[in-house]
């Protein structure tokens, strides 16, 4: 028998609601209208029970009644079931027998055997209950389902419960316990206990538990779903009693700002990335159905101080901005009172402690503290790391090799696969940091130790003098191949893993290493056999091919997809707050907000076959 003590807070609480629920009813039926005679409301615990020490007979028992009710009310559940083990129920008239029995029943549910509740349960006079004592009694039924794990007999008493309560909290208490009851059965059991069609309300609380799970990640489809599902049960209580999970969805209604604020940079260093990702922007505003469209206000910031740039789009009626581009402008932002919603296109350099908002969508705007405004986007290198680290773990692979360019980039992303992979337990065997092409066969030679092997082979030639057939050997202890690095480099580094006899060992790339969307030809043969991550829009019907085809330089396409996204991200902002565990779906990755409100992307698994990248089903981990 599971154990009960986590239905402590909906059973404490069922005392105070019952009573409310009949607050209609003539005093002189009040269990409690008798008690008031001993005055027990100015006594403390101790006194009552001094009260009871000197008393005997019904007046004994009804002063340890009190005091065992009161400490349950105080959550002192061991004190109160001890104490109310000493009451003599055959001791008590009605209505007080009764109670003293189900407070009894309640205690040892919560605290004690439930299996004796049953004992004390049969010796209720039944035709003596008053109203709140009656529906305390399905209160311990639903509750003694639960613990034995009933949850379909709990489930019908919840409904039965709910049937009878007047008052409307206690209906709403009743109906939340109902729901989280549900939420602990599996989709397949859910289904099975649908006996009856529409409009059964068992049924209905079912169906509505299996729409809330099925499309929790999709708002709009569950909106759709929770129309059809109204229609199917039109007097259903969870219209009335929406559940909080279900109402959080009905809620999550998209963010729709009438103008939309793009600041970048539009000359310098980041000009061009700043340009494909305004392709990417423009494209997916195009997506848009014309009445949908906001306006779109550039802003550039090259020049100019980020604080006058944003304040002029305020100031021109942005109700949204997309950016700025460089880590430096957003620190600088960040620290700003922001009175709109911002989606910087990159992350801060530390962590600034910014807190959960909640987005109001009756007013298309956000009223919040300074920096709570701030969500961070970015094509961070720092997703393929770590979803590489992952993948690796769950492949039970132990010792890696990491080949990384000798750059800023390079080791940036060898800093974050190795810190990932220590995480992890996992052990970086060997490093290489590659200059220049022409390094990277000397580099690979010694990485796999075959340089060592060779030498051996030349001594043994030397001592006995002779020719000797012997093949060289690499290093054992090597279980995976971590590159990063650009695809005319990972060309070259493929076909050396194989002729230094390392054709065995699998090789993880990050989706660097993949520059086209798609390849022509006979493709990049020198790739094949590698695993990668990788972006989605190379993968399938994408509106950003054609964008990629007028312009065709492969150092930007993925920033296309970036903008895209960025752009689209506006509207599902209020998602991310609001629904716990909400993601979306996009052209970089499926993306998802972490609490400090930066968005990371989880991405698609490729492999190379035959010169080409091939989506594969994403490997479990």
């Amino acid at each position: 028998m599971k154990p009960v003590s986590h239905y402590l807070p909906a059973s404490l609480l069922v005392a105070s609601f019952l009573l409310a629920a009949c607050s209609s009813t003539p005093p002189a039926k009040q269990i409690s209208a008798p008690v008031e005679r001993f005055d027990q409301h100015s006594l403390s615990v101790e006194q009552l029970l001094l009260q009871a020490e000197k008393s005997s007979g019904s007046r004994k028992a009804r002063w340890l009644m009190e005091a065992s009710e009161r400490l349950k009310q105080q959550q002192q559940l061991p004190q109160a079931l001890e104490i109310a083990r000493q009451i003599k129920p055959q001791m008590l008239s009605q209505p007080y027998q009764n109670q003293s029995l189900l407070l009894i029943a309640q205690l040892e549910l919560l605290q004690g055997d439930p299996s004796q509740i049953d004992i004390y349960l049969q010796l209720l006079t039944q035709p003596a209950l008053l109203t709140e004592q009656r529906l305390m009694l399905m209160e311990i039924r639903a509750l003694q389902a639960e613990a034995s794990n009933n949850l379909l007999d709990s489930l019908q008493a919840r409904i039965n419960l709910g049937h009878q309560l007047i008052n409307q909290q206690a209906k709403a208490e009743n109906y939340q316990r109902l729901w989280q009851n549900l939420s602990k059965m599996e989709a397949a059991a859910l289904d099975a206990f649908r006996f009856q069609p529409p409009p059964d309300e068992a049924s209905g609380w079912i169906d509505l538990r299996l729409l809330s799970n099925n499309n929790a990640a999709d708002p709009d489809q569950f909106q759709g779903a929770w129309s059809n599902w109204q229609a199917s049960y039109p007097a259903h209580p969870a219209k009335d009693f929406t559940p909080e999970s279900v109402g959080k969805l009905l809620q999550a209604m998209p963010f729709m700002p009438q103008q939309i604020a793009i600041i970048l940079p539009a000359s310098g260093r980041t000009e061009a990335a700043s340009k494909a990702i305004m392709r990417g922007i423009s494209t997916a505003w195009f997506e848009q159905s014309a009445e949908q469209r906001p306006t779109l206000k550039v802003y550039d910031t090259s020049k100019q101080d980020i604080g006058l740039v944003y304040q002029q789009a305020i100031t021109d009626g942005a109700q949204a901005v997309i950016g700025p581009l460089t880590k430096e402008r957003v620190s600088q932002l960040a620290q700003m009172d922001l009175q709109v919603p911002v989606l910087a296109l990159n992350y801060l350099k530390e962590t600034l402690g910014v807190e959960v908002v909640t987005l109001d969508n009756r007013n298309d705007s956000l009223d919040s503290q300074p920096s709570q405004q701030l969500f961070q986007f970015a094509l961070s290198p720092e997703d393929d790391t770590r979803e590489i680290a992952e993948q690796m773990h769950f492949d039970e692979i132990e010792r890696v090799a990491v080949l990384t360019p000798a750059s800023s980039w390079g080791d940036r992303l060898n800093r974050a696969f190795s810190q990932e992979w220590e995480k992890l337990d996992g052990e970086v065997a060997s490093q290489f940091r590659f200059t220049t092409d022409d390094q990277l066969s000397k580099g690979i030679r010694k990485l796999l130790k075959v340089d060592s092997s060779e030498a051996r082979i030349r001594r043994l030639k030397r001592v006995y003098g002779r020719q000797m057939e012997s093949r060289p050997r690499r290093r054992q202890d090597i279980d995976a191949i971590f590159i990063a690095s650009r695809p005319q480099q990972a060309k070259l580094l493929r076909p050396l893993f194989d002729y230094y006899y390392a054709a065995d060992i699998p090789v993880y790339a990050t989706s660097h290493v993949n520059s086209q969307y798609q390849a022509t030809g006979d493709g990049d043969k020198d790739l094949n056999g590698i695993r990668l991550v990788d972006l989605p829009w190379k993968y399938q019907s994408s509106p950003l091919k054609p964008v990629a085809e007028i312009y065709q330089d492969p150092r930007y396409q993925n920033l296309y997809a970036f903008g895209f996204d960025a752009y689209n991200l506006i509207s599902q902002l209020p998602r991310f707050v609001q629904l716990e565990g909400f993601c979306s779906n996009g052209q970089t990755g499926q993306l998802c907000m972490d609490q400090d409100q930066s968005i990371h992307r989880n991405l698609v698994w490729a492999k190379y076959r035959r010169g080409h990248s091939q989506l594969r089903e994403k490997p479990v981990n």
